[in-house]
């Protein structure tokens, strides 16, 4: 017996070849649907028989997927789709490590690193349920852009301190935020005091990664006031993150109790045996509004009381004898 074989679909199945009594069929390349196979089997007499049987293939053809940008930090999704009379499996490969992929069914999800930006070229494949070795692939390109990360600087806690004690406070770790496309903006500081009249605007000192605020209360006065710090960096205001940092912190000023005040008294001459009076002016408590009830008393002393016995001093408020 002699065999042959033939295909009514060649597009599909393009040629069956015969290795004895073993029948070969070849796809086309990227084929699907069905083609009838007729095997024909034929005698030394010249009669032959045929048999039909048909065969299905299945193939996926991938759909293509165009380029994609996305802000950074921003994941974007992505439908897939493929023809194929089968079921298909997708999955997706992407050559930037700052670039993750993960595929759900036929939705793929770029998701960007922390602070990356560039391109990524990401691949799509698209197998046969039925067999992995027929697949389809494509490649597009994913462009990360960069936005304004905002500055950073390290957090600042409360502070505790007493009246008219000038305060130097240093602020740490002052940058640009985000990832090398912003390593070279410059950061600005400013201060923001809550209660100019008990700590008028601090300033903030120096360059780089460490500053210092420097902070100088009001004369005789207390109490609590918010400071915020606010950094600002050279990148602008571009959308999803802004160019801008504040942190407050809060800073009480406790009140001491500062010392009663009068004017000078100039040395003076007297006669021996003689009365003077002198007047004593400007008495008062000292320091700020919070001493204003305090009463103020005085008492004098002398170096020799053989000569000068103690002096009296009489009267109240703010000039005294």
């Amino acid at each position: 017996l002699t065999y042959s074989a033939e295909s009514d679909r060649t597009d599909i199945i393009s040629a069956p070849t015969l290795n004895g009594t073993e029948l070969v069929l070849r796809p086309a390349l990227e084929a699907q649907g069905t083609s009838t196979i007729t095997v024909t089997a034929t005698d030394t007499a010249g009669l032959s028989t045929d048999l039909s049987f048909d065969v299905t293939v299945t193939a996926p053809i991938l759909s293509s997927v165009p380029d994609q940008t996305t802000p950074e930090e921003t994941p974007v999704t992505v439908a897939l789709s493929a023809v194929n009379e089968a079921g298909v499996t997708f999955s997706a490969l992407s050559d930037e490590p700052g670039v993750g992929v993960s595929v759900v069914g036929d939705e793929l999800t770029l998701i960007p690193a922390k602070d990356f930006v560039g391109p990524a070229v990401i691949t799509i494949v698209a197998e046969d349920e039925a067999t992995t070795s027929r697949a389809d692939t494509t490649s597009f390109t994913v462009t990360v852009e960069g936005i304004n990360d905002p500055p950073t600087f390290d957090a600042l806690v409360d502070i505790l301190s007493t009246e008219d004690i000038a305060l130097a406070i240093p602020i740490g770790n002052v940058g640009p935020g985000g990832g090398v496309d912003e390593a070279g903006q410059f950061v600005s500081l400013a201060a923001v005091s809550s209660d100019p009249f008990i700590v008028p605007p601090p300033s903030i000192e120096g360059t780089g990664g460490t500053r210092t605020l420097q902070l100088i209360p009001g004369e005789n006065q207390s109490g609590i006031v918010n400071i915020t710090v606010i950094a600002t960096d050279t990148g602008g205001s571009t959308g999803v993150h802004e160019g801008e940092l504040r942190r407050e912190f809060q800073v009480t000023i406790e009140a001491t109790n500062d010392a009663p005040t009068f004017d000078p008294i100039g040395d003076i001459t007297m006669r021996q045996n003689a009365v003077l009076e002198l007047p004593v002016t400007g008495v008062g408590p000292g320091g700020g509004a919070d001493e204003f009830g305090q009463r103020v008393t005085m008492t004098a002393i002398t170096s020799d009381p053989a000569i000068l016995p103690a002096p009296v001093i009489t009267g109240d408020g703010p000039n005294r004898v």
